[in-house]
């Protein structure tokens, strides 16, 4: 089931729970005592390790020890960040409990068993325009205008996940697998830049719930399961090799950066385009590109695609291969 309305909450609870453990770790280790420092005529004087005897407070002076004022101050901020980590999961999971996880696709299979004469696509198709920033679904994939969860650790503008490994704006998390089904940031990250893309006019008014303009059903009703995966992609780049250029339906990298297509060829049924397919499929060989290592390519007649094949190719060879890092 697509879960991308509830990603960023999920995802920023992982985080905190990630590092929450570490600093617990770390704050255990700390030294005893609380850091303090003194002014005198209004100017720093120096700094007082605080300690307690038997309920009794006692100051040493600490000026000339950087390396206990650097561990006290470190731990006074491990005390500061576990404080509003503590709050902040009180308030994600209970948010997250309450949370509908019904998502587009969802309610659009309940109403065509409602409306059985009503396509899939026209309860999908957006209407008065493509959804808008603001943490509404945005172009390229991923939620809201930027991607992935933006300053503060929220969706919207603002990118990545922020510096330091905490949620906010300036870098990135410190956590290899960011995604719960086992990809990277950075592979979200490379699916959401700027790539080349094929420039071939658009003939029709298809877009993916997520306003991704798609060529053709087919291509829609695969986008749409890889959402339900939280699978980032880049949709018909343009690929150089050694000259020769490709563009293929989908294009995927693993955690280590290796790098596999998807060509989906929905009217074999049609002669002329089979001599299409038999020419792209031979630039692909050209390429390098072969089946199942780091190639899929699916087939339908009368652009009439079979979802259940789609779903089982995703489940037993895309996500192992992107999770296990492009062996699979």
């Amino acid at each position: 089931m697509e879960t991308w309305r509830c990603f960023d909450i999920k995802k920023t609870l992982e985080e905190i729970k990630y590092y929450k453990n570490i600093f617990d770790n770390e704050l255990a280790n700390s030294p005893d005592g609380k850091l303090i420092y003194a002014f005198e005529k209004g100017q720093f004087h120096r700094y007082y390790r605080v300690l307690w005897d038997n309920g009794k407070r006692k100051c040493h002076r600490i000026t000339s020890n950087p390396e206990m004022v650097s561990a006290l101050a470190r731990k006074a901020f491990l005390e500061e960040t576990l404080s509003v980590y503590d709050h902040n999961l009180s308030v994600l999971e209970s948010a997250l409990g309450d949370f509908d996880p019904s998502t587009n696709a969802d309610i659009a299979a309940a109403l065509q068993e409602k409306y059985p004469q009503i396509p899939l696509l026209d309860f999908l198709k957006p209407a008065g325009g493509l959804p808008g920033a603001g943490g509404l679904p945005g172009a390229g994939g991923l939620p809201g205008a930027g991607g992935l969860p933006g300053a503060g650790g929220l969706p919207g503008a603002g990118g990545l996940p922020g510096a330091g490994g905490l949620p906010g704006a300036g870098g990135l998390l410190g956590v290899e697998n960011y995604a719960e089904n086992g990809i990277s940031l950075d592979t979200f990250r490379w699916a959401e830049a700027d790539y080349p893309k094929n420039n071939r006019e658009f003939k029709g008014s298809l877009y993916t719930s997520r306003g991704l303009r798609m060529r053709s059903k087919n291509e829609l009703l695969i986008a749409e399961k890889l959402y339900s995966y939280n699978i980032p992609f880049r949709y018909e780049p343009v690929i150089d090799i050694g000259g020769t250029r490709v563009s293929p339906d989908f294009l995927f990298k693993s955690n280590r950066r290796m790098l596999k297509i998807w060509e989906h060829f929905g009217m074999m049924d049609n002669e002329k385009y089979r001599g299409d397919y038999y020419y792209k499929r031979n630039l692909y060989d050209e390429c390098g590109f072969y089946p199942w290592r780091n190639a899929i390519f699916t087939y339908s007649c009368d652009n009439d695609i079979n979802l259940a094949e789609i779903d089982s190719i995703i489940t037993s060879k895309l996500l192992p291969w992107l999770k296990d890092d492009g062996v699979v």
